[in-house]
C-alpha cells in the first residue's frame, strides 16, 4: 500500500511541485497513510483518517470478540488462519504504533471513529492519539461518533463528522466549505 501510494506522490509531486496535499485514507489507507507520513513526504500538510486500521493484531481480536465468541481461542485460531492466508503477513512488521513519533509533530492529524467499532478498538485509537501527542503533535484531533447504524468505515456520511472534518480544515486553513464552517466551532 505505501509503495504504491509513494508513486503516486511522486507523479503529483513531479507535475505539481508546489502542490499542498492533505492525505485521506480510511481503514487500511488511512494506516498506509500514517505509515507514508513517518516518511516526512514534501508536499503533506495534513491527515484526514477515518476508522484507521492500526494494527493486525487489534482487528483480530475485534473479529474475534465481536463475531466468533462462539469459538473457543477464537483470536488464537483467527491469527493462525490470517499468518496462513496472507503469508506475507509478519506480527514482527506490523510496527505502525511503534513508528509515528516519526510523524512531523507540526502536521495537523484529524482522526474520525466510531465508537465501540467491530474492526478498530477504541483502545487502539486512544493508543494511536497518545502516541502521537507523546511525540509532541499538540494538532490531533478525536470525534468519536455514535451510530449503531454505521459500520466500521462507513461512517463518513455521519453529520457530526463531517461537519468536525469541516472544521478542522478550517483551522488549518485548508480548502473546506466555507458555507459550513462554524463560528464558534466545538473543541475536538
Amino acid at each position: 500500500d505505501v509503495a504504491c501510494l509513494q508513486a503516486v506522490w511522486d507523479a503529483t509531486i513531479a507535475a505539481h511541485p508546489n502542490v499542498r496535499i492533505v492525505g485521506i485514507g480510511d481503514c487500511r489507507g488511512a494506516k498506509a497513510l500514517l505509515s507514508f507520513a513517518t516518511r516526512h513526504p514534501k508536499n503533506l500538510v495534513a491527515l484526514v483518517l477515518i476508522s484507521p486500521f492500526v494494527t493486525t493484531r487489534d482487528m483480530i481480536e475485534q473479529l474475534a470478540k465481536n463475531y466468533l465468541t462462539w469459538l473457543p481461542k477464537s483470536d488464537k485460531l483467527l491469527h493462525t488462519f490470517f499468518k496462513c492466508y496472507f503469508p506475507s503477513y509478519s506480527v514482527l512488521q506490523d510496527t505502525l504504533l511503534r513508528q509515528v513519533h516519526l510523524i512531523d509533530p507540526t502536521m495537523p492529524i484529524f482522526i474520525g471513529q466510531r465508537k465501540n467499532d467491530y474492526l478498530a478498538s477504541d483502545k487502539s485509537i486512544h493508543l494511536l492519539v497518545n502516541r502521537l501527542r507523546d511525540a509532541g503533535n499538540t494538532n490531533v484531533h478525536l470525534c468519536m461518533v455514535s451510530d449503531n447504524k454505521a459500520t466500521h468505515s462507513r461512517i463518513a456520511p455521519i453529520a457530526k463528522l463531517q461537519q468536525a472534518v469541516n472544521q478542522f480544515l478550517a483551522d488549518y486553513q485548508l480548502p473546506h466549505n466555507q458555507s459550513k464552517e462554524k463560528k464558534n466551532p466545538p473543541k475536538l
